[in-house]
């Protein structure tokens, strides 16, 4: 039996991506959710709160 060969190659999903004038960390997004948080299709406060944790690093 061979043993299994590790490669460092980079992982492309995790690599920097520069989109625009934006430059990403990787290339994990998420798409914007309303999570039924919205009166009259008016974000809420409570909406810079959840995705400003998601987009810390680590979020």
């Amino acid at each position: 039996m061979e043993a299994a060969t590790i490669t460092a190659d980079p992982i492309p999903l995790l690599t920097p991506y520069k989109m625009g004038k934006f430059n990403l960390a990787h290339r994990v997004v998420l798409a914007p959710l309303t999570r039924m948080r919205s009166y009259n299709n008016v974000p809420q406060p409570i909406a810079i709160e959840y995705y400003s944790q998601r987009a810390s690093k680590g979020g």
